[in-house]
């Protein structure tokens, strides 16, 4: 199997030389690697305002630190439970009802025989792509 020259300078230890040569690839991984540092790692520092009596004023350094007091008033409530039911409850009916509808929309659009431009001026092709368009974006 034949080696590429880039293969072979990266072998050969001569590390400037394959940057040299391969440059534009580092170019390209710069703005995914910003996306990962500002959206990844860059959020953590704002988890911190769950243990934070936060006040605007204040920002974040400025504002008071109480731990876990807030989660202990949060889940001290009566409703907490219910709550909880309910945020899953309608999480499950939501992938039960909502998952399978596109699915159930194009196998009846794909039933739809329309005989080529009718009395409507449209045939049954550009009556799925206008009904399934909002699924595409």
């Amino acid at each position: 199997m034949a080696k590429t020259k880039a293969s072979k300078v990266h072998s050969n230890g001569n590390r400037k030389l394959y940057f040299k040569k391969c440059w534009q690839l580092y170019v390209l991984m710069i703005l995914p690697m910003l996306f990962i540092l500002v959206f990844k790692f860059g959020a953590y520092s704002g988890l911190t305002i769950a243990f934070k009596d936060y006040k605007v004023a204040k920002g974040f350094s400025g504002s008071e630190w109480v731990g876990f007091e807030i989660f202990e008033k949060i889940f001290s409530k009566r409703d907490f439970g219910k709550a909880v039911f309910n945020t899953l409850y309608l999480n499950i009916l939501d992938l039960i009802f909502s998952f399978p509808m596109p699915i159930i929309l194009t196998l009846i659009l794909n039933e739809i025989r329309c005989s080529g431009a009718g009395a409507s001026g449209m045939d049954s092709q550009h009556l799925r792509d206008g009904t399934l368009s909002d699924y595409a974006v």
